[in-house]
């Protein structure tokens, strides 16, 4: 907002602002942007991670949602009759390669619930997890071997399975020779900067500009230790992020009157 109200004191081409909602769930907001909506060729995405750092590269992401049906029983009476569908997720998932599968590849388990009474047999499981990966022949290997851990443990223990599969994003890829890049890494260059491209595992809306054809940079506001307790961003660190923004800006303005 800071760079919105300097505009008036320097020189720049159009500029159009989109500000998105939703992105920590699947990049929702961006989801519902239509390309004549932006008249932009190039774009740039504010995120996390130091200021001196340029993106180029992010991956498309899948999600998957299990549904585990067990048999009630009483735990105390009569467990035999029962299919606990706990111990079956938990099997399931022991059998998963989950965290960082290599350098391109992730996958996790985020969330699981059931069972209603120590006294009671769970007959219902709800597992959710993703993947993601840079190479999508990978990231379809992984996710057909969370879905055959699932398959495997609940033939085993004879239960039910549910499964749902969704593609959230697709990856993208940009080049050095992209402008947005050659933009962004003068005006850290004219800051004095040191750029440092690099990819990340993280999806942003920038998957979804890209994949509508505009080539867009992820660059970072210096926010640290995202997704934690301990997240954080330094003042002289937002200071910069606006800076670079302002630079940005002239920079593409110099580049188009030269």
């Amino acid at each position: 907002m800071e760079v919105l109200t300097l505009l008036n004191e320097i020189k720049h081409g159009g500029i159009q602002v989109v500000f998105t909602v939703q992105e920590e769930i699947g990049l929702l907001g961006a989801k519902q942007i239509k390309k004549s909506w932006v008249n932009a060729d190039l774009g740039f995405v504010l995120d996390g991670g130091a200021v001196d750092t340029l993106c180029l590269k992010a991956p498309t992401q899948y999600n998957l949602s299990a549904e585990i049906i067990g048999k009630s029983a009483h735990a105390g009476v009569h467990p035999e009759d029962g299919i606990n569908a706990i111990k079956v997720a938990s099997e399931a998932i022991s059998k998963m390669k989950i965290g960082r599968i290599d350098h391109e590849t992730t996958s996790n388990i985020g969330i699981i619930s059931g069972g209603s009474a120590t006294n009671i047999v769970p007959d219902k499981v709800i597992i959710k997890g993703e993947a993601r990966s840079h190479n999508k022949q990978k990231l379809r290997a992984q996710v057909k071997h969370m879905e055959r851990s699932l398959s495997k443990a609940c033939y085993k223990r004879k239960a039910k399975l549910k499964i749902n599969v969704d593609n959230m994003y697709n990856s993208f890829k940009l080049d050095e020779n992209d402008l947005c890049v050659k933009i962004a890494k003068k005006a850290l260059i004219n800051m004095r900067i040191k750029p440092h491209l690099k990819a990340t595992g993280g999806g942003s809306d920038a998957n979804i500009f890209n994949e509508l054809g505009i080539k867009t940079l992820i660059i970072g506001v210096g926010a640290h230790k995202v997704h934690t307790k301990n997240e954080c961003i330094a003042i002289n660190d937002l200071f910069a992020g606006a800076k670079l923004l302002l630079e940005i800006i002239k920079e593409n303005y110099a580049r188009k009157n030269h």
